[in-house]
Parts: structure tokens; C-alpha cells; sequence
């Protein structure tokens, strides 16, 4: 029978190899890319900046104008 920590080290074995692997392809294209993610780790910590979500007026949004409504040419 096989026990639970089993599984538990197997996945880890298998995390472990998945980011030596990723580790090593980094090396292998440009080993120059790991003093440069040293450096902008504050950078990548930062959340990013989006857009400011559309404000929707009277004008945007007018009450005759929906889609949802029963006219048959608007449905097709």
C-alpha cells in the first residue's frame, strides 16, 4: 500500500523539476536574463497600473436604445 506521503514527495519532486527546468532554459538562451530579473524584482512586485474603468453617463447608456429589446430586425 502505498502512503500519502508518497504523492505529497512525488509532487514536490515534480515542482522541483519543473522549475530546474525552467531555470536551465533561462541559461541556456541568455544567461544575462538572471541579473536582470535580480534587478527588477521590486518592479515585477508592483501591481500594474490598469485603466480606470468607463464611467457610463445618460448619454452612454440610453433606456430606447436596448438590445435586449422584442424588434425583429435587431434580433437578427
Amino acid at each position: 500500500m502505498i502512503s500519502a506521503y508518497f504523492f505529497e514527495y512525488a509532487m514536490l519532486a515534480l515542482a522541483v523539476a519543473g522549475l530546474a527546468g525552467v531555470v536551465y532554459e533561462i541559461a541556456l538562451k541568455d544567461r544575462s536574463l538572471f541579473g536582470e530579473i535580480v534587478r527588477d524584482v521590486q518592479r515585477m512586485a508592483e501591481p500594474a497600473r490598469l485603466p480606470a474603468p468607463r464611467q457610463f453617463t445618460a448619454q452612454t447608456l440610453s433606456l430606447g436604445e436596448s438590445a435586449n429589446s422584442n424588434e425583429f430586425k435587431k434580433a437578427a
